[in-house]
């Protein structure tokens, strides 16, 4: 899943700022090898793809890995993808809602 947002530019391309990967398993730490992977994948295609005539800026993809309920966000650059948070185990916490609320803050400011 993608989010995209419109650009400032009057060409009006389409620029990706939040990919999101879901999985169901019964042994979610099995499943974070690939799932890392499968980020990076999207990723980089967001900055050779929707994101290539920003390639001057610093621009920043946003991702939020879940398995199961457990689940946790980074920041993915040109150079480097890395997790911001640690794993939660819940979505229904307080510690899980204002997590979430930091990722919106940071995809609202870009």
């Amino acid at each position: 899943m993608e989010l995209q947002t419109m650009s400032t530019t009057p060409t009006f391309q389409l620029r990706t700022v939040l990919v999101i990967d879901i999985r169901k398993t019964r042994d979610w730490q099995v499943g974070i090898s690939g799932q890392e992977t499968q980020i990076k994948d999207l990723t980089d295609a967001a900055f050779t793809g929707s994101l290539s005539e920003y390639a001057n800026a610093r621009s920043k993809v946003y991702w939020i890995s879940v398995i199961g309920s457990h689940w946790r966000y980074g920041v993915s650059d040109e150079q480097d993808s890395r997790p911001l948070i640690d794993w939660h185990h819940t979505i229904n916490d307080e510690d899980s809602y204002k997590d979430l609320q930091g990722l919106a803050g940071l995809v609202e400011r870009l």
